[in-house]
């Protein structure tokens, strides 16, 4: 093994900013179309926290691969890692003085990460009745994500775990 194998190689910036323009159209949808919160919500994403998100993501695919002989993460297990990311840095803020108080705002992050987790297990045909919105085991799966610690590589087989 040389030396140059075991450095970790920065993400391409094309690839970088494609993904955080995915985060920078998800999050407002999500926001909006999805929890339903008023067009003059006052809210902040930290851009600095979603691109440190994306770049651990790729720095543990990367880990993966490369400990896995050439194996490619799968989609359902990235989406684990994104997860994780998302419950540690926790780049989303609602300002907005309304819902400052109401529990809704203070797990957006969490609801965002279910959400993101959803649309991957939709997108990949994988059984999404235990992820939706109201369902007692969604429930859980936010409680858990807000009080409870997991590691990325848990948080990588519950997101694989699904089928």
């Amino acid at each position: 093994m040389s030396a140059s194998e075991s450095v970790y190689e920065r993400l391409p910036n094309d690839e970088l900013l494609a993904t955080l323009r995915f985060f920078e159209r998800a999050i407002p949808r999500f926001l909006f179309l999805k929890r339903k919160y008023p067009a003059d919500l006052k809210y902040d994403v930290s851009l600095i926290d979603v691109i440190d998100v994306i770049i651990q993501v790729d720095k543990r695919a990367k880990h993966y691969k490369y400990f896995h002989k050439g194996l490619e993460i799968n989609e359902a297990k990235k989406i684990g890692i994104y997860i994780y990311w998302l419950l540690k840095f926790k780049p989303i803020r609602l300002l907005d003085d309304r819902y400052r108080t109401k529990l809704y705002s203070v797990d957006i992050n969490e609801r965002f990460a279910l959400t993101l987790l959803y649309a991957t297990l939709h997108k990949l045909k994988r059984d999404t009745s235990l992820v939706k919105g109201g369902v007692p085991y969604y429930n859980e799966l936010r409680y858990s994500f807000r009080f409870r610690t997991f590691t990325a590589g848990a948080t990588m087989v519950l997101a694989d775990s699904f089928h």
